[in-house]
């Protein structure tokens, strides 16, 4: 088990006109997220937040699974049956101390 600081940016669009609404939601609950699960969301930069993350695994490349896999979750965290995943985009780039540049997540 080891423990990284990270630097978590993203941006949410939506897949059509449409669903511009849900957009805005999922944007504002995303941004609501801070406090939860270590997360500090910066207060001057909007789509961003900083943190620490403690990754089980060993080796590099189960690391940057797992860590995938927590951010993955997070956002989708912030879905609903009326604000649904298939309505938007999440793209989201995240940098590790001591693992990787930046992995980049898409949902």
């Amino acid at each position: 088990m080891s423990s990284h600081t990270f630097l978590l940016t993203y941006s949410v669009s939506p897949r059509a006109i449409k669903y511009e609404d849900t957009a805005n939601v999922i944007r504002n609950r995303i941004a609501r997220l801070h406090g939860s699960d270590g997360l500090i969301k910066l207060a001057n930069v909007e789509t961003v937040f900083k943190g620490t993350i403690i990754l089980n695994n060993l080796s590099r490349n189960d690391k940057l699974r797992e860590a995938k896999s927590i951010i993955e979750n997070l956002f989708k965290s912030v879905f609903d049956e009326n604000h649904t995943i298939n309505q938007v985009d999440i793209h989201s780039a995240i940098l590790i101390d001591g693992l990787i540049d930046v992995l980049e997540i898409y949902i």
